[in-house]
Formats: C-alpha cells, structure tokens, sequence
C-alpha cells in the first residue's frame, strides 16, 4: 500500500509539472487547447478519442482536479490499448497485418 502511495504521490507531481507548463501556478485553469497538448505528454501522445469526447463536454477552462482526472482516464486507455497490442504502434501492426495478408496463401 506504501508503494501505491508513493507512486500516486509522484505521478500527482509529475502531472502538476506538466499543467503548470514551465513554472506558472498549476491552479490556473488551462483552456482546451493546453490540455490536449498536456494529456499527450501524459500519454505518449496517445489521447483516445473518449477522453477527448469527455474534455468537450467540461467548462472552457479546466482546472488542475479535471485534468488529474482526464490524465488518468488517458493513462488507463493508454495502458489497456497497449497491452492489445502487444506494446506495438498502430503504425506497426498495421504494417505487420500487411506483410501477413501478402505471405498468407490461403486468406
């Protein structure tokens, strides 16, 4: 349980360092605009498009409790996405699922 905390305790940090974009007070509320770019950086610059479907239903301005949110929602995507895919792009399976159909004889 220690871990866990200290883990949360770290990625609440990092996700402060990125709202607060080079020193200014991670309180302020960031436009959409702002959070899109963030969430990328949160997320390998994989936002699903459900999370992005749910920023477009918040207020204009999100602040840093909105954005803890969203991050982890994108961070949970991210992960079960990944795991699909074997760790593997997009870009990469597509072209592995390529090369496949061009050796696959019997379709």
């Amino acid at each position: 349980l220690k871990i866990m905390a200290a883990h949360h305790e770290l990625e609440l940090r990092r996700l402060m360092g990125i709202c607060s974009g080079g020193g200014k007070d991670p309180k302020i509320a960031m436009t959409h605009d702002v959070v899109k770019m963030a969430l990328g950086e949160v997320a390998d610059n994989f936002v699903p498009q459900p999370v992005l479907e749910a920023l477009r239903q918040l207020p204009k301005q999100v602040d840093f409790d909105m954005f803890a949110e969203l991050a982890e929602q994108c961070r949970r995507k991210s992960v079960k996405a990944r795991a699909q895919q074997a760790g593997f792009k997009v870009s990469d399976i597509e072209r592995f699922r390529a090369q496949f159909d061009s050796f696959d004889k019997e379709g």
